[in-house]
């Protein structure tokens, strides 16, 4: 084919693949990259009208909250596979955030991630990395005392006890 048809095909698929995303969370609102060579940091953070924000790619998110103009929409949170450390105060004080997944890899959660987040009340954890080091202080603190943690089975025990030495309600169900 012609450069021009090549090119067509090219875009056909990125809005196809568009098209599935938008599907899947709903329409975004605002996707923004972020990149840090030292961190070996490239993530994509984007905002969909249905209230996620999906945090792609590799590295880890700053100690702060990018996505803080959208504090009141964002009711869930999916950390992809990519995302090795979660930085401090990413979500905290939240008041429409209601659940969290965290794929594969993540490794650190940062000092009150997702403190004061009332409303949280899901979590699935998929990642084995975390530790009791590598959990922030407070990283759990004030989440909604009635949370239910989904964790990998063989970390159910050293997940619970870092989980509630960083602020988790000992009333929250892990399981």
């Amino acid at each position: 084919g012609t450069k021009t048809e090549v090119q067509n095909e090219e875009t056909k698929k990125a809005l196809v693949k568009a098209a599935v995303t938008a599907s899947e969370y709903g329409s975004v609102v605002h996707s923004e990259t972020i990149s840090d060579e030292t961190s070996k940091t490239e993530i994509t953070w984007t905002v969909y009208d249905s209230g996620k924000l999906v945090i792609e790619g590799t590295g880890v998110t700053p100690d702060w909250s990018p996505w803080f103009g959208y504090k009141e929409k964002i009711t869930d949170v999916i950390i992809g596979d990519g995302i090795t450390a979660l930085g401090e105060r990413n979500f905290i004080n939240y008041p429409t955030l209601k659940t969290v997944t965290v794929k594969g890899s993540l490794s650190k959660i940062g000092n009150s991630a997702f403190e004061g987040c009332k409303k949280l009340k899901n979590i699935k954890i998929k990642s084995k990395k975390l530790t009791l080091k590598k959990v922030g202080k407070s990283a759990f603190k004030s989440i909604n005392k009635k949370a239910k943690i989904t964790v990998p089975k063989s970390k159910k025990k050293s997940y619970k006890k870092i989980l509630v030495k960083r602020g988790l309600s000992k009333k929250a169900k892990i399981k």
